[in-house]
């Protein structure tokens, strides 16, 4: 089926007899899921590729601490490198997290033996649908990019292949409800419809997250646990700011709706990446624990937090910023 041809074949089908919205509803948001898996399968993959080939590419002299110098050295072992492969590794485990929590809270919508618990799986699951298609496919198109850069100009031919990546991730931002869409659901379907229940839920467990971890004696983890209480509260005061604003001129609301699902999306994963730590700090104390892996997601929980949520400030500000200035300037005079 031709893309033009989707959205006409799903009206088709809705208004016939016995096919209602909550089965187009079902449908739609297992593909979006299965959209933002695969922006988490490309990004994966790129970030393979990558790793190997800074591993093996030399150039340059690095200096490995106590005056010792490698000369030629593989270029991971250069701080920016290293610094972009952490930052894909780190991007990818959140949006893992994000899938695998959205896939979750749909089994126990099902599965859940109370009613209210299925029905509150419902909530986290349509909640976390749109977070986990934007987000991860844009993140997919983001490490994809990175790849390219850790190769260099090696990295734009066809020869690596690492290009093949970024063109593979681009379409899952556009297709099964562009990213806009899905930031527009969050706001419209999400946060306003229920006036925000299911948002302060996810924001609860996101706090009680961090209360944990400022208990928890790796330092890793404690360290996380100010900035996303601090995330946390950006977001609820951005939330509270759109139920308020879109009451008023839905314009407004609808004008942050990108950067609130970016907000929101960085603020769950680092809650869930942190639970993942949590995990990995009690397991270490187990016998023979794979401890290189417990250190590698703690390690993962931690350069998330330290590299996303310090901007959690920067997305509330846009957020409320509304959309007057948008609207404002006559956008043909904008151009050369």
């Amino acid at each position: 089926m031709a893309f033009g041809e989707k959205d006409g074949a799903i009206g088709y089908l809705i208004g016939q007899e016995g096919f209602g919205l909550a089965a187009m509803f079902t449908m739609m948001n297992s593909a979006r899921l299965h959209v933002g898996a695969q922006g988490v399968a490309i990004a994966e993959r790129a970030l393979q590729q990558a790793r190997s080939f800074a591993t093996e590419r030399k150039q340059g002299r690095a200096e490995l601490g106590h005056g010792e110098i490698v000369n030629p050295a593989p270029i991971i072992l250069h701080p920016d490198v290293r610094r972009m492969i952490a930052s894909m590794a780190a991007k990818i485990a959140a949006g893992r997290a994000l899938c695998l929590a959205t896939a979750v809270a749909a089994d126990l919508a099902i599965a859940s033996d109370s009613a209210e618990a299925r029905v509150a799986s419902r909530r986290r699951e349509d909640l976390l649908t749109p977070l986990a298609k934007a987000w991860c496919s844009d993140m997919g198109v983001e490490v994809a990019s990175i790849g390219i850069q850790v190769h260099g100009g090696m990295g734009f031919v066809e020869e690596t292949g690492a290009a093949q990546h970024l063109r593979d991730a681009r379409i899952a931002p556009i297709y099964e409800g562009t990213n806009g869409i899905q930031a527009i659901d969050l706001v419209g379907r999400k946060l306003l419809a229920d006036r925000g229940v299911a948002f302060k839920e996810l924001m609860e467990t996101c706090r009680r997250t961090a209360a944990q971890s400022s208990a928890y004696r790796d330092e890793r983890v404690q360290s996380c646990a100010g900035l996303l209480s601090a995330s946390v509260q950006a977001a609820q005061d951005a939330g509270a700011w759109i139920l308020q604003s879109g009451a008023n001129d839905r314009r407004d609301a609808l004008a942050g709706a990108s950067a609130f699902l970016t907000l929101v999306a960085e603020t769950a994963a680092a809650g869930l990446l942190l639970e993942g730590a949590q995990a990995a700090v009690r397991a270490k104390m187990q016998d023979g624990a794979d401890q290189v892996f417990l250190d590698a997601q703690i390690g993962l929980a931690k350069i998330f937090c330290d590299q996303h949520l310090p901007m959690a400030q920067g997305w509330a500000a846009r957020v409320k910023s509304g959309a007057a200035s948008l609207f404002a300037p006559d956008l043909a005079a904008l151009s050369a």
